[in-house]
C-alpha cells in the first residue's frame, strides 16, 4: 500500500525552463559567450547547477567561479518570473492530501532554494523537503532519499518516486521505490521508454490509476459528535468485516461533494439530525482485506435542538471519554480516540 509519493521539483512539479534558460543566458552574455537554446539547457537539467553551468560554458578558460557567481545571483532574484506549476499538480496534490498520502520533494536545487519555491507554490502541501545541503551526495545516491524514508516513518515498499529524467529513474532504483516517470518534462518521451521505469505517464490524470491499482480506495467521513463532555457512538449491524463494532457515525464522500457536505448528509440520513461541522481532527488509510479506507474525522455540534435517532445502526449511546477506551471498534477508528480531546 502506497503511503508516500516523493516528487522532484523542475520539470514534474514546477516548470523552470524559462528562468534557469535566461539565468543561464544572462550568464554567457556577460562573459561574452553565446546563448543556448531551452531544449539545449534542458538536457543538462536534474544533476545540479554546476552540472548545468560547466555544460554550457564547454570549453570554457575563465574563472569558473566568476561564471557562477553570475548565475546564482540572477537566478535568485529572477527564478520566478515565469516559473509556474504544470497542469493539474496543485489538484493532485489536493487530492493526495485528501487522501491522507504524504508528500516529499527530492531535489538537486540548493535546500534553501527548494524550501522557497516549495512555501510559494505548494505551502500546506509538502510534508518533506530535501535540497542539496552541500553535506548528503546529491541525487542519484540513495542517502536523501533514505533519509526522507526514515524521517517519515514509511517502507521503502510504501513509497513512489515521481520524476522526468535518468537522475530520478536511478534515484528510485538506487533507494529501491518503485518509478513513475513523467513526458511532460525536460527529457524526450523517446528517451525515457529506454529507462523501463515501473509507469511512464503522459498527464497527472494517469496518475490515479497507478494509485488505485492495488486497491480500491474507499473516502469516507466521521463525526464525533460532543455534548456536554459526552461523545456519541453507533454499533454496527452483525454483517461485514465490522460487525458489531462501535464507529462514529458518517459514511462515503460521493462524488463532487466535500467532506462537510457528506458529513451533514450522512448524519442526517442515519440520525435524522442536524449538525455544524468543526474542526478536522485527523485523516488516517487503513486497509481492510478487500480495499483501503481512507478515514476523515471531524467534530461535530447538534443544532436546531435535534438529538440523534438510531435507524440504520443496532443501537447509539453517549460516552465519557474513558468509556469510549473500553468498547470495540474497527480499526481504521481506534486512532481516533488518541486525537480526542
Amino acid at each position: 500500500m502506497i503511503k508516500l509519493i516523493i516528487f522532484d521539483l523542475d520539470g514534474i512539479t514546477l516548470n523552470t525552463l524559462r528562468d534557469l534558460t535566461n539565468s543561464t543566458n544572462f550568464m554567457l552574455s556577460s562573459l561574452g559567450l553565446p546563448k543556448k537554446s531551452e531544449e539545449f539547457c534542458a538536457s543538462l537539467l536534474g544533476w545540479g547547477v554546476d552540472v548545468l553551468i560547466k555544460g554550457v560554458l564547454g570549453n570554457y578558460k575563465g574563472d569558473y567561479d566568476v561564471a557562477r557567481e553570475l548565475f546564482t545571483n540572477y537566478y535568485e532574484i529572477h527564478q520566478n518570473d515565469e516559473t509556474k506549476p504544470y497542469d493539474n499538480v496543485l489538484n493532485f496534490f489536493s487530492y493526495l492530501k485528501k487522501h491522507g498520502y504524504l508528500i516529499a520533494i527530492n531535489s538537486n536545487k540548493p535546500h534553501d532554494r527548494v524550501v522557497d519555491l516549495c512555501n510559494l507554490y505548494f505551502n500546506n502541501y509538502i510534508d518533506y523537503i530535501s535540497g542539496d545541503d552541500f553535506i548528503n551526495p546529491t541525487k542519484p545516491d540513495p542517502t536523501r532519499t533514505n533519509l526522507i524514508l526514515q524521517n517519515l516513518g514509511v517502507l521503502k515498499e510504501e513509497a513512489l518516486y515521481v520524476g522526468d529524467s535518468e537522475v530520478d529513474y536511478d534515484s528510485g532504483v538506487k533507494a529501491g521505490i518503485k518509478t513513475v516517470i513523467v513526458s511532460w518534462g525536460f527529457r524526450k518521451k523517446e528517451f525515457l521508454l529506454k529507462l523501463k521505469a515501473d509507469y511512464l505517464i503522459d498527464n497527472m490524470e494517469e496518475f490515479y490509476a497507478i494509485l488505485k491499482e492495488e486497491k480500491k480506495e474507499l473516502l469516507v467521513v466521521a463525526g464525533v459528535i460532543k455534548d456536554n463532555n459526552k461523545y456519541y457512538a453507533a454499533r454496527r449491524g452483525p454483517y461485514g468485516e465490522t460487525a458489531l463494532k462501535w464507529e462514529f457515525p458518517g459514511g462515503k464522500v460521493e462524488i463532487n461533494e466535500t467532506e462537510e457536505e457528506a458529513l451533514r448528509r450522512e448524519i442526517k440520513e442515519e440520525l435524522s439530525c442536524e449538525v455544524r461541522v468543526e474542526e478536522h481532527i485527523i485523516t488516517t488509510r487503513h486497509e481492510y482485506n478487500k480495499f483501503i479506507l481512507v478515514l476523515s474525522v471531524y467534530y461535530l455540534t447538534l443544532v436546531n435542538n435535534t438529538v440523534p435517532l438510531i435507524s440504520e445502526h443496532l443501537e447509539g449511546r453517549w460516552f465519557t471519554k474513558e468509556e469510549l477506551f473500553k468498547i470495540e471498534y474497527p480499526e481504521a477508528d481506534k486512532i481516533i480516540l488518541e486525537k480526542l480531546k
